[in-house]
């Protein structure tokens, strides 16, 4: 079983070449769906949180710091609206974050692409998250966490 915090980041970033696909494969293997994907990719997204905590061999000088940093990140908190909404029927959201229920299609006949766009939906209207593609919202939660990882966690590593 993994037991540090780099192999969930790990995760996340093979999910996000996945989700970054131009013609993504799922459809064809399985009955996985690309909404599947996303609500695995923001489940593991957000409980990143919970490995690096909970790795000792995380390096922090302030645990409680490296807690506000995560908690005031609103792209974040919107990612875990969305992964525990995903495992509660009802949840008091933290931003009122899902994914919206209207979708887009994006097709490319020359290129023999199709697809399925996602919006993120949020209480605040003038958030720079609203009605974002979730394709760029996943990649800006993922270089969240790298920012929150290269200032609290002292090791020689950067991470992208």
């Amino acid at each position: 079983m993994e037991k540090y915090w780099q192999e969930q980041l790990n995760r996340i970033d093979r999910l996000l070449i996945i989700v970054n696909l131009e013609d993504p494969p799922y459809g064809n293997m399985t009955n996985i769906t690309f909404f599947d994907i996303l609500i695995f990719t923001c489940q593991n997204m957000w409980h990143l949180k919970d490995w690096i905590i909970n790795d000792v061999n995380f390096h922090t000088k302030d645990k409680k710091l490296l807690l506000e940093d995560i908690h005031n990140s609103e792209c974040l908190l919107i990612c875990s609206d969305i992964a525990n909404g995903s495992k509660h029927l009802r949840l008091k959201n933290k931003k009122g974050g899902k994914i919206s229920n209207r979708i887009g299609t994006q097709i490319n006949f020359c290129r023999n692409i199709f697809k399925e766009l996602y919006f993120i939906d949020v209480d605040n209207h003038k958030s720079i998250f609203y009605w974002m593609e979730i394709r760029d919202f996943l990649n800006e939660c993922r270089q969240t966490w790298g920012k929150i990882i290269n200032k609290h966690n002292y090791s020689n590593v950067i991470i992208k």
